[in-house]
């Protein structure tokens, strides 16, 4: 509004004049902070929706880096159970962080590996001796001896499954390399102890 549309009306008077300018200047300040008011909140709202996207996307990551992992640990106990671990965890445990399967384009193929490498060489004792891989000497005719223990050994006598759980590790390597069958029933029941348990 200029005051030259004012004063072509008919009766305006310099104060009436002025009057109504001061109300317009006044509905102008109003309108401008309204504005500024709708455009500040225009602005915290596309900022809320940003921070909602993305807290969207990292809890997203998040799901397929977990779905990712519990794969991961399925096909590594499949394949030690298929490769005769007493123990599938001990298999889990020793290969979910190596980088040659987690980085590999080619999983299943890098876990088969890693485990026939665990079974092989670094930790063969963690698994189950296959017929074709360890056959037995007796039925290739070859006499089997034995040692005696001394008196006072823990394998004197078979140990029960109380003896077996005192033992150390060596003793319990001797006793599987004089026992197999035995150590091998140990082995179960104190499987079945720890599961009652």
């Amino acid at each position: 509004m200029k005051r030259e549309d004012l004063r072509a009306i008919e009766g305006m008077t310099p104060e009436l004049e002025n009057a109504v300018m001061q109300l317009a200047g006044a509905d102008r300040t109003a309108a401008n902070a309204r504005e500024q008011q709708l455009q500040q909140q225009v602005a915290a709202a596309q900022q809320a929706q940003a921070a909602a996207e993305q807290q969207r996307a990292q809890l997203q990551q998040q799901m397929d880096k977990q779905q990712a992992e519990y794969r991961l640990r399925e096909l590594i106990r499949t394949a030690a159970i298929a490769a005769g671990a007493y123990d599938p965890d001990d298999v889990v445990g020793a290969l979910i962080t190596d980088t040659s399967i987690t980085s590999s384009t080619e999983q299943t193929a890098a876990i088969n590996t890693a485990v026939e490498m665990l079974k092989s060489s670094t930790k063969p004792h963690w698994f189950k001796k296959s017929s074709t891989a360890d056959p037995d000497p007796a039925a290739q005719g070859r006499r089997i001896v034995t040692p005696k223990p001394a008196a006072g050994d823990p394998l004197a006598a078979d140990p029960t499954v109380e003896d077996f759980a005192k033992m150390d590790y060596m003793e319990r390597i001797r006793l599987k390399a004089t026992n197999p069958a035995l150590y091998a029933a140990l082995l179960k029941d104190m499987a079945k102890l720890r599961n009652r348990y």
